[in-house]
């Protein structure tokens, strides 16, 4: 068994794209969408996390557990496969860039794989590292804005962060 035919899943015709969607009900919702006429996984459905850990546990017929709680999905690749996660964590930062370059694709910002240049994708890496070092200053200052609201808060200094139950 080779690792394209270890990395299928048999509840979810369209595993990789959604497992790389995971917690994202909404991206997962729009994969399922773009491949309505293939079979698709109740679990992951009710729980866009479902691959990696269940909610809840999983009962047989006769009511004995066949899935607990926290566990993986019996039917992931990953799961029953470990050394594929192990490739996979091997090149994570090429799947990253290659699933950023999709993205371009996708949204129009770059041609076609096919009519892809050399210089075309010299300037998109350079993008996509742009890309990266602004999405991650605006996730610290994010963080920082969160946490400044929160000590005013707790010194009295503020009213806190509006909107999650303060």
């Amino acid at each position: 068994m080779d690792a394209v035919e270890k990395f299928r899943c048999q509840r979810e015709q369209s595993f990789s794209e959604l497992f790389a969607a995971l917690k994202d009900s909404r991206k997962q919702d729009e994969i399922r969408n773009r491949a309505s006429n293939v079979k698709h996984c109740r679990w992951l459905r009710k729980d866009p996390n479902a691959c990696v850990s269940f909610t809840e546990d999983v009962l047989d017929k006769d009511g004995n557990p066949t899935v607990r709680k926290g566990d993986p999905c019996p039917n992931n690749p990953l799961a029953k496969h470990p050394e594929i996660y192990e490739m996979e964590n091997d090149n994570l930062s090429i799947i990253s860039d290659v699933r950023t370059y999709e993205d371009m694709i996708w949204l129009g910002v770059l041609p076609s794989i096919e009519e892809l240049t050399p210089a075309e994708f010299a300037v998109c890496s350079v993008l996509r590292g742009y890309m990266t070092a602004e999405e991650q200053k605006s996730q610290m200052m994010i963080r920082q804005t969160d946490m400044g609201q929160m000590m005013g808060g707790m010194f009295g200094g503020g009213e806190g962060r509006k909107g999650r139950g303060n």
